[in-house]
Protein backbone atom coordinates (compact mmCIF):
# COMPACT_ATOMS: atom_id res chain seq x y z
CA UNK A 1 0.00 0.00 0.00
CA UNK A 2 1.59 3.31 -1.15
CA UNK A 3 0.10 5.08 2.28
CA UNK A 4 -0.22 3.75 5.80
CA UNK A 5 -1.43 5.86 9.36
CA UNK A 6 2.56 5.00 10.51
CA UNK A 7 5.28 7.52 9.70
CA UNK A 8 8.34 6.48 7.67
CA UNK A 9 10.53 4.72 9.64
CA UNK A 10 13.50 6.69 7.18
CA UNK A 11 12.26 9.76 8.80
CA UNK A 12 12.66 8.61 12.06
CA UNK A 13 16.31 7.64 11.70
CA UNK A 14 17.05 11.16 10.21
CA UNK A 15 15.51 12.94 13.09
CA UNK A 16 17.93 10.32 15.53
CA UNK A 17 20.87 11.03 13.97
CA UNK A 18 20.33 15.10 13.97
CA UNK A 19 19.94 14.69 17.78
CA UNK A 20 22.60 12.18 17.98
CA UNK A 21 24.87 14.79 16.40
CA UNK A 22 23.72 17.25 18.31
CA UNK A 23 24.08 15.34 21.91
CA UNK A 24 27.47 14.86 20.97
CA UNK A 25 28.32 18.29 20.18
CA UNK A 26 26.44 20.05 23.14
CA UNK A 27 28.54 17.62 25.36
CA UNK A 28 31.51 18.57 24.70
CA UNK A 29 30.72 22.13 25.17
CA UNK A 30 32.32 23.69 28.07
CA UNK A 31 29.94 25.27 30.62
CA UNK A 32 29.95 28.77 30.32
CA UNK A 33 31.75 28.85 26.85
CA UNK A 34 30.95 32.24 24.54
CA UNK A 35 30.39 30.26 21.29
CA UNK A 36 30.35 33.42 18.57
CA UNK A 37 30.67 31.89 15.40
CA UNK A 38 30.61 28.23 16.68
CA UNK A 39 32.84 25.64 17.47
CA UNK A 40 35.94 24.32 15.51
CA UNK A 41 34.70 20.89 14.71
CA UNK A 42 31.55 18.96 13.85
CA UNK A 43 30.55 15.34 14.38
CA UNK A 44 29.68 12.80 11.22
CA UNK A 45 27.91 9.47 11.76
CA UNK A 46 30.12 6.70 12.41
CA UNK A 47 28.10 4.07 12.61
CA UNK A 48 24.20 3.16 14.02
CA UNK A 49 25.36 0.38 16.29
CA UNK A 50 21.96 -1.09 16.41
CA UNK A 51 17.97 0.19 16.23
CA UNK A 52 15.31 -1.48 18.03
CA UNK A 53 11.45 -0.59 17.23
CA UNK A 54 9.58 -1.96 20.52
CA UNK A 55 6.26 -0.93 18.68
CA UNK A 56 4.95 1.16 16.11
CA UNK A 57 4.92 4.84 15.76
CA UNK A 58 1.54 6.76 15.13
CA UNK A 59 1.16 9.94 13.39
CA UNK A 60 -1.72 10.85 15.30
CA UNK A 61 0.33 11.31 18.37
CA UNK A 62 3.39 13.71 19.60
CA UNK A 63 6.83 12.12 19.83
CA UNK A 64 9.00 12.84 22.41
CA UNK A 65 12.90 12.14 21.34
CA UNK A 66 15.89 12.23 23.73
CA UNK A 67 19.40 11.51 23.73
CA UNK A 68 22.04 10.32 26.22
CA UNK A 69 26.12 10.11 26.05
CA UNK A 70 27.14 6.18 26.75
CA UNK A 71 30.15 6.05 26.31
CA UNK A 72 33.20 8.90 25.26
CA UNK A 73 36.59 7.70 23.38
CA UNK A 74 39.40 9.36 22.60
CA UNK A 75 37.97 10.90 19.24
CA UNK A 76 34.46 9.43 19.16
CA UNK A 77 31.41 9.40 21.40
CA UNK A 78 28.51 6.83 21.62
CA UNK A 79 25.13 8.31 21.93
CA UNK A 80 22.17 6.46 22.50
CA UNK A 81 18.60 7.90 21.01
CA UNK A 82 15.15 7.34 22.52
CA UNK A 83 11.48 7.72 20.91
CA UNK A 84 8.74 8.26 23.05
CA UNK A 85 5.03 8.70 22.62
CA UNK A 86 2.48 9.29 25.53
CA UNK A 87 4.83 7.70 28.14
CA UNK A 88 6.10 4.54 26.05
CA UNK A 89 9.40 3.30 24.45
CA UNK A 90 8.45 2.91 21.12
CA UNK A 91 12.04 3.03 19.10
CA UNK A 92 15.74 3.05 20.68
CA UNK A 93 19.14 3.28 18.61
CA UNK A 94 22.44 3.63 19.42
CA UNK A 95 25.01 6.30 17.58
CA UNK A 96 28.76 6.50 17.22
CA UNK A 97 29.72 9.57 16.30
CA UNK A 98 33.33 10.90 15.15
CA UNK A 99 34.90 14.61 15.86
CA UNK A 100 35.95 16.31 12.86
CA UNK A 101 37.95 19.22 12.98
CA UNK A 102 36.24 21.97 10.50
CA UNK A 103 39.81 23.12 8.93
CA UNK A 104 41.10 19.59 7.79
CA UNK A 105 38.77 16.93 8.50
CA UNK A 106 41.27 15.09 10.93
CA UNK A 107 39.73 13.20 13.77
CA UNK A 108 39.10 15.36 17.24
CA UNK A 109 41.28 14.33 19.97
CA UNK A 110 40.64 14.85 23.19
CA UNK A 111 37.01 13.91 23.92
CA UNK A 112 37.71 11.55 26.36
CA UNK A 113 37.12 12.23 30.15
CA UNK A 114 39.58 11.44 33.20
CA UNK A 115 37.76 8.09 33.86
CA UNK A 116 37.19 7.21 30.44
CA UNK A 117 33.27 6.79 31.37
CA UNK A 118 30.57 9.46 31.16
CA UNK A 119 26.76 9.14 31.52
CA UNK A 120 25.43 12.50 30.90
CA UNK A 121 21.87 13.10 31.53
CA UNK A 122 19.04 13.11 28.99
CA UNK A 123 19.08 16.05 26.65
CA UNK A 124 15.23 16.13 25.35
CA UNK A 125 14.28 17.76 22.28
Amino acid sequence: RFYSYSVRIGRIIEVMDYIAGNVAYRYCLEKGAEVKNGLDYYFVTATVDKIDFFSSIKTSKECSFSGYVTYVGSSSIEVCIDVEQEGVLNCSATFVMVGKKKDHGSPLEGTQNKNNRFIAPKICF
